[in-house]
């Protein structure tokens, strides 16, 4: 019987190891919103802005974490944002000139990245591991599947606050190259204030 918790330890490690492993030229794929990788892409762009990175893209679907790939044009060249769909942040950067629109209709999505994507890495945040090794990718199950069936390593940080579905997508810690344990309460918006309009 295969001891899961000990497969999850030796995958275990930091934000910073995992960016250790991505190359210049990199395709990286994220989904939507709060399961993308806060820690892992912080540490990509470090180091980026260190200079041993160029032509990385990231793809991605509504950004909110403020990724500096998307806040200034800083590391233009080094780290470039793709983005499926976009939030405030890279509506900026697209605004700039320092981030890319990926034209599409949501529904289509998935068959366009199995059709013309092979990323080199799919980062994503999960629940933490079930006694049957398996992670939910709790908040999305939109181009996750199109993207795991795509990458060649998968990176995930679990998070305890991300919750467990069963009824979505799911990683097994065999699928897992490397996983970073961080811990952080999900971002939310703030309440609409309500007027006439609205």
């Amino acid at each position: 019987m295969t001891d899961f918790k000990a497969l999850y330890n030796q995958k275990k490690m930091t934000a910073d190891e995992v960016a250790a492993q991505v190359e210049s030229g990199w395709l990286i794929g994220m989904d939507s919103a709060i399961a993308q990788t806060p820690a892992i892409m912080d540490a990509v762009c470090r180091r980026a802005e260190g200079g041993a990175l160029q032509g990385v893209r990231v793809q991605f679907l509504l950004d909110s974490y403020p990724f500096a790939f998307l806040a200034d044009d800083s590391l233009d060249g080094k780290i470039t944002g793709q983005a499926w769909f976009a939030s405030s942040g890279a509506r900026k950067a697209l605004a700039g000139g320092w981030a890319d629109y990926i034209p599409n209709y949501y529904r289509d999505c998935p068959r366009h990245i199995r059709a013309n994507y092979d990323y080199d890495a799919f980062c994503v945040s999960v629940s933490p591991m079930d006694k049957h090794g398996y992670f939910s990718l709790g908040t999305v199950s939109s181009f996750s599947p199109a993207m795991i069936d795509k990458a060649k390593r998968i990176f995930v940080e679990v998070n305890d606050n991300t919750p467990r579905a069963v009824c979505g997508a799911q990683l097994h810690i065999s699928q897992i190259t490397g996983l970073v344990e961080n811990s952080f309460e999900l971002p939310t918006l703030p309440p609409a204030k309500l007027d006439e309009t609205l």
